[in-house]
């Protein structure tokens, strides 16, 4: 070989070898990113199943006392969704 295609070859590899390291520190920092937007969705299911709980628990209620309340006072279903609602605005308070 010659003294061209051995240079050339070594610049080649040389280019090469700035890629991958170029390539594997943008990986690096897709990695953070992806594990950043991980925990934000893990948070925001954690916080979802939770007022969700508040919601199944607000809905038992209904059903069991709203054959009493309705004969009683029509306004119960405004009542319980304004239980619901502050139950919700209080989970959400920081």
């Amino acid at each position: 070989m010659s003294k061209v295609n051995i240079l050339f070859l070594s610049e080649s590899i040389s280019a090469v070898k700035e890629q991958i390291s170029e390539l594997l520190g943008n990986q690096n920092t897709y990695v953070d990113r992806l594990r950043q937007i991980n925990a934000a969705i893990r948070a925001t299911l954690t916080v979802h199943h939770q007022l969700i709980s508040d919601v199944r628990s607000v809905l038992k209620t209904m059903a069991k006392v709203s054959s009493i309340l309705v004969v009683k006072c029509k306004c119960s279903i405004i009542y319980f969704v304004f239980i619901l609602y502050f139950s919700v605005k209080m989970r959400m308070a920081p």
